[in-house]
């Protein structure tokens, strides 16, 4: 099936899984909520794309959430650091700053290797 083994500490993959899977769901959740009825029929495949797991079931979202929720939060609260950072970033206006915070993102990106 092309899975790999991977062997870690049981903390290290509740942290890893919480900002390579159950934060991403939420943070999808998260776009999709945001848009009203009305907006739907202005989104684009980049809306879908972003939002497309947060068509996931509920219930199996509700107990992945409960049962690792000291992990979730400190995804969250690393990834409201670095909204902050990006808010303070587009705020002033640095566009170089940006750039150089997108690119970033960008390598990251394009370095998975699923």
């Amino acid at each position: 099936t092309g899975g790999r083994i991977v062997t870690m500490p049981a903390e290290q993959h509740d942290a890893t899984l919480a900002l390579t899977s159950h934060l991403p769901h939420l943070l999808s959740s998260l776009a999709a909520r945001q848009i009203t009825r009305e907006m739907l029929d202005l989104v684009g495949t980049g809306w879908l794309d972003t939002t497309r797991v947060a068509a996931g079931d509920a219930d199996l979202w509700t107990a992945i959430v409960s049962e690792n929720r000291d992990a979730i939060l400190s995804a969250i609260e690393q990834s409201r650091s670095d909204l902050d950072t990006l808010q303070t970033i587009v705020n002033q206006g640095d566009d170089a700053a940006l750039r150089t915070w997108l690119d970033a993102a960008k390598q990251i990106r394009q370095s998975a290797q699923p």
